[in-house]
């Protein structure tokens, strides 16, 4: 997504719900948080290992704020995730969708599903 559309949809998200990790911060900041908390999320890592890196994002000129306050940004970042889902495979595309059971919680955040396009098996 382009930043400047990440930039509209953070102050629409702000306005609806107060969000301390993005107040009185540039624009560059925020989408500097938007960008770590989209990455931890997307790799797994708990978001509590956020404040482990706190030195090296500060070293850089970055202020980070604790992971509590960044956790703030998740229905942010799902509801762009599933803006972009929905608009790769379409409103009446029916999709089959895999869950292989988890020992805990923390397993369920990733799912696969597969689509079937003029014939082609795709997978997300």
């Amino acid at each position: 997504m382009k930043r400047q559309a990440i930039l509209t949809h953070i102050e629409q998200f702000k306005a609806k719900q107060p969000v301390v990790g993005l107040t009185n911060i540039s624009d560059r900041e925020r989408l500097f948080r938007y960008d770590v908390m989209f990455s931890f999320l997307a790799s797994g890592d708990p978001l509590e290992s956020i404040n482990s890196h706190r030195r090296l994002f500060e070293k850089y000129g970055f202020k980070l704020t604790d992971a509590t306050h960044l956790s703030d940004l998740i229905p942010l970042i799902l509801a762009e995730e599933l803006l972009k889902i929905k608009a790769e495979i379409g409103e009446k595309t029916k999709v089959h969708i895999i869950f292989d059971g988890a020992s805990f919680d923390g397993e369920c955040f990733c799912l696969m599903f597969r689509l079937v396009r003029k014939w082609v098996i795709h997978q997300e």
